[in-house]
């Protein structure tokens, strides 16, 4: 080994490593393990001026020049030239440098390298130390993912939507098993998480799907015991358990509850690999996702099996359209130091969302030098269970921000650990009967800025529940209200964790507002919020269900005393942008959304404007005053527009159906309405 090379201390370039050299030739860099021992046609003898590495792979060849030796194009072409035989035995990318020119060649054919418009790449390269880390790293992906023999131009990247992908893999698997549409998410998003992360080559050759697949095409069987053993292990590894027990990955069908191959599925296991990789030879990797399919990868599937979940599972499309309400899609927002908490998160839609929508949020989520990540603001998502079935809701929100954050990944690969103490900081199950309402929080500092929550809808069987929280020291004076279902103890739960200041925009069930025994939780609300809006969505909102729903704004008050004197925003939506008659969900032009998010920003805007109230020029929209919600027995705001003038939105006007449990509850409160009744008029009496 040279004296070079036991001195040198090469430096990272983001995920690459670089070496800086000029004194160690090709054979004895061959001995130090840095390049790979083949025939280097007589060349042994040269000496590289500094190649960049990843993973043991050179990826750019760098030669130095005097600035004398670059001054004119035909020493520019002379200098290409003495090297490019070399650089093309060794990697894809050449790289001449003066320390203030810099010339990317494409070592495959000679060519210099373009951008996307055909323009030369001319971003300087240090001939010392390189200091324009991000641009360089960036760049030297950008090539390496476009150059070939025949092209030396960057292409414009260009982000795919796996969805097809996604179906196939799902119909593989169900017509094969029979299994529940949810139980073959697990398994379609675990062999998904298995090609992208190789694709992100964050998976070393041992463990990557190429490995796999080559082994499937020989012995079924093989293939996946060594994909139990083998990678399945690296990648929990890689993206370890939280205290919670959960990580990214818990597919049970391909392996047993021990992680052990389930050899019975081989065939299958085999089927779905050719999926994987025919897909990737007609359309590409993995690395680049398109927003659109991160949001739309678990509703595809989730909503074929909401009710199975116990869940009412939202559109993404309104998910959005609260964030915009919340205005926490403006990169301009403020969220350093800012808590927001989805209490009940199912997948991570509410949270996830946000980083689709807020570049600048998502940036948070980037490696520091030293790898670690540590974004300003928090976020929380909880859910809860105890049994293995419980904690797959929790992985799927895991697995779902590692797609999110895909192309962070992509540039910071080894960065896993980091990346999985990000993703069981953010997402955690309580196994406990309790789950959320058991976690109290009593410091204000650790309340919440914000709170984005779709609620579990639930009345039968939450007794059980109440009483666990009488007799739990830490909650039994925790929920005064005592509200019917769990969305009442969710609602006393979200009051209780704001901040004061804080806001919380909750999906809630008509019950809530038309329930003559929630007017004592209507009043607890005003007692301690700024009632801000409420919006009526329209019936199937979500999916298979025929639930009526609206949008809650709440904000903490100060102090418990501080009277509302502001009004409050109401709105009656019909459509949103979804055919609420499919099972499918086909997008529509049709959409109330946009013009609902727009006049709640003014709404908000005006009331910073004591000279400017807002007034509501449109039919959909009315600007209520705060005493007719603390005078009403209901807070259901569609009976306060009047049969004209829903007739001229267009609302079409149909007896209420509700199901039986509904029909039940309402019974329940007339009974205790008539008890209390005759209970009065027994004294009269006595």
């Amino acid at each position: 080994m040279s004296e070079e090379l036991l001195q040198t201390i090469p430096q990272q370039i983001g995920k690459f490593t670089y070496f800086k050299l000029g004194n160690s030739t090709i054979n004895q860099l061959v001995k130090a393990g840095i390049l790979k021992r083949k025939d280097y046609n007589g060349f042994g003898n040269k000496k590289p001026d500094g190649l960049m590495l990843y993973q043991k792979e050179v990826v750019a060849f760098v030669e130095y020049k005097q600035p004398h030796e670059l001054n004119s194009n035909k020493l520019i072409l002379n200098a290409i030239a003495q090297e490019i035989n070399i650089a093309k035995l060794i990697c894809k990318i050449f790289i001449v440098t003066d320390g203030t020119k810099t010339f990317w060649v494409n070592a495959l054919n000679g060519d210099k390298i373009c951008n996307d418009a055909g323009e030369e790449i001319r971003t300087v390269f240090s001939n010392t130390q390189v200091s324009n880390i991000d641009t360089i790293e960036f760049l030297i992906d950008q090539i390496n993912q476009s150059i070939s023999i025949k092209n030396s131009r960057i292409k414009r990247a260009e982000f795919i939507n796996p969805t097809s992908l996604a179906n196939r893999l799902w119909q593989t698997i169900w017509a094969a098993t029979g299994k529940t549409p949810i139980k073959c998410l697990y398994n379609v998003v675990e062999l998904f998480i298995f090609k992208f992360l190789s694709d992100l080559k964050v998976l070393g050759s041992d463990y990557c799907f190429e490995k796999v697949f080559n082994k499937s095409k020989i012995d079924a069987s093989d293939a996946l015991d060594y994909y139990a053993k083998n990678s399945r292990r690296k990648i929990r590894r890689l993206f370890r358990e939280g205290a919670d027990g959960t990580t990214i990955i818990n597919g049970t069908i391909f392996v047993d509850e021990a992680g052990n191959a389930n050899l019975s599925q081989s065939l299958l296991f085999a089927r779905s690999l050719k999926h994987l990789n025919d897909y990737s030879e007609e359309v590409g990797s993995l690395t680049n996702i398109d927003k659109q399919f991160k949001t739309k990868l678990y509703e595809s599937f989730l909503k074929q099996e909401v009710e199975a979940m116990g869940q009412y599972f939202t559109p993404r499309k309104l998910v959005q359209s609260i964030i915009r309400m919340a205005q926490l899609n403006d990169n301009t927002f403020k969220f350093q130091n800012k808590r927001i908490c989805d209490p009940f998160c199912g997948v991570g839609g509410f949270l996830l969302e946000l980083l689709n929508l807020n570049d600048s949020m998502r940036k948070e989520y980037i490696p520091d030098k030293n790898g670690d990540i540590s974004p300003s603001f928090i976020f929380h998502g909880f859910d809860k269970g105890f049994e293995r079935e419980d904690e797959r809701t929790i992985i799927l929100a895991k697995a779902n921000m590692l797609i999110y954050l895909s192309e962070i990944l992509f540039r910071y690969p080894t960065c896993t650990l980091s990346f999985s103490n990000i993703f069981n900081s953010t997402f955690k199950l309580f196994k406990d009967n309790l789950g959320t309402f058991g976690h109290i929080i009593e410091n204000e500092d650790e309340k919440y800025d914000y709170i984005l929550s779709n609620p579990p809808y639930v009345t039968r069987g939450s007794g059980i529940i109440k009483e666990e929280i009488r007799v739990t020291p830490h909650t039994k004076d925790k929920y005064p209200v005592n509200a019917l279902g769990l969305e009442g103890l969710a609602l006393e739960w979200i009051v209780n964790s704001l901040k004061k200041g804080g806001r919380a925009f909750i999906v809630i069930p008509d019950g809530l507002l038309s329930r003559i025994q929630g007017k004592k939780l209507r009043d607890h609300i005003l007692q301690n919020c700024i009632l801000e809006a409420l919006i009526s969505l329209p019936v199937r909102t979500f999916f298979t269900n025929s639930v009526h729903a609206y949008i809650l704004v709440l904000m903490k008050k100060q102090h418990p005393d501080e009277v509302q004197t502001d009004p409050v925003f109401t709105y009656l939506a019909s459509d949103i942008g979804e055919k609420l008659t499919s099972i499918r969900r086909e997008d529509i032009p049709e959409t109330d959304l946009p013009e609902m998010e727009t006049l709640f920003k003014f709404f908000c805007a005006s009331k910073l404007d004591f000279n400017e109230r807002f007034v509501s020029k449109y039919p959909r929209c009315k600007i209520q005053p705060v005493i007719l919600f603390k005078d009403s027995s209901h807070w259901v705001i569609d009976r306060w527009w009047s049969i004209d003038e829903k007739i001229a939105l267009g609302i079409e006007e149909s007896k209420k159906t509700i199901t039986l449990d509904e029909f039940e509850e309402e019974l329940t409160g007339l009974k205790a309405v008539l008890d209390d009744y005759l209970h009065v008029i027994s004294k009269i009496k006595d």
